[in-house]
């Protein structure tokens, strides 16, 4: 069985500083940026109360279906630079939670 590898090395090298090479280098840097410094993906499906301003409810359910939900940062309307692993943990218990009280009142 193969590991992760525990480091990342990224570099542009023959850069001289105009055309091809020096975009490239930019799209580099800026990937190294996003890898690097902790950007977190957020807000793509953005919980809200009303359908036009969201995508998923508070109970984290799609709007206009009773049986889709989605547990993850892209319910954040946004994020900081802190690591959202904690609320994605939390968003996914409080679902849970939502769903076995839905299913014990369904049993009777």
């Amino acid at each position: 069985m193969r590991s992760a590898p525990t480091s990342i090395s990224i570099g542009i090298s023959g850069d001289s500083g105009s055309g091809v090479s020096s975009t490239c280098s930019r799209t580099w840097k800026g990937l190294r940026g996003q890898l690097l410094d902790g950007y977190h993906q957020a807000g793509t499906t953005r919980m809200s109360d009303r359908p036009e301003d969201g995508v998923l409810n508070p109970q984290l359910a799609v709007h206009g279906f009773e049986d889709l939900f989605v547990a993850s940062s892209s319910a954040f309307v946004t994020s900081g630079q802190a690591n959202s692993t904690f609320m994605i943990l939390v968003l996914a218990l409080r679902l849970a939670d939502h769903l076995d009280r839905g299913l014990r009142r369904d049993r009777g």
